[in-house]
């Protein structure tokens, strides 16, 4: 089998020697050409193994030296020296990204928006005064995403009221005042004129209340929520 060789061919023709004669090629490019490794079936995996990053390259590269525990990060398109602390920042910015997605609802107790306490993302205040509640497409009011509705108070309309009645007011003499007076209008008189009773078929009473609106408030806490768009 035939093999493409690197620089001038081996003396040998046989596929072994081929194989050792590249290896050796590879392992010296590995080693920037200072270390000699003896060709061998791994050779590569054994010049990858032997060497080891001078602290100069590594100072010329990152900014690194020997006695930091810091990383070497790609960061702005350039080598960088990283401290654990910022390399976990960074993770943290990316794992928060996956976790608040585009058109998520964040909530927090303070005025802070979420680009600059979270990292990332173009965050806009939403639901100001609402409370949020659970998608259902069996119920028109709650069937479409931002849908709103609900108000803060309510005017019963007599339809709303509850079933109930009243006592009707009678004057000194024991007549009722009803929807007529002086006996005009359908009465029935009952007794004399010294104590008579009239009942009139259609009587009014007393108005009372204000017609004014009730309050329609749940129990609530106030908290802000922010909606990621981008």
């Amino acid at each position: 089998m035939a093999r493409k060789q690197l620089g001038t061919a081996p003396s040998a023709s046989n596929d072994t020697a081929t194989k050792s004669y590249a290896d050796g090629k590879v392992a010296d490019a590995i080693n920037d050409g200072t270390t000699t490794v003896a060709p061998s079936q791994n050779a590569v995996f054994d010049a990858l193994a032997n060497k080891q990053p001078l602290d100069a390259d590594l100072t010329t590269v990152a900014g690194l030296t020997a006695t930091s525990d810091n990383f070497i990060q790609s960061k702005s398109s350039a080598w960088a020296s990283r401290t654990p602390a910022q390399v976990a920042a960074d993770l943290a910015v990316e794992i928060g990204k996956l976790l608040h997605p585009v058109g998520c609802i964040y909530t927090s107790v303070n005025s802070t928006n979420p680009a600059t306490s979270l990292g990332f993302g173009t965050w806009t205040a939403f639901g100001g005064g609402r409370v949020p509640v659970g998608y259902d497409s069996g119920q028109t009011e709650f069937d479409t995403d931002e849908e709103t509705g609900g108000a803060k108070t309510v005017t019963l309309t007599s339809t709303e009221m509850p079933a109930h009645t009243h006592n009707g007011p009678a004057t000194g003499d024991g007549n009722m005042v009803g929807g007529g007076s002086g006996g005009s209008g359908a009465s029935i008189r009952i007794g004399d004129g010294s104590m008579g009773y009239r009942v009139y078929s259609s009587p009014t009473t007393g108005s009372t209340g204000g017609g004014g609106a009730h309050n329609n408030l749940q129990p609530y806490i106030v908290v802000r929520m922010w909606k990621r768009t981008a």
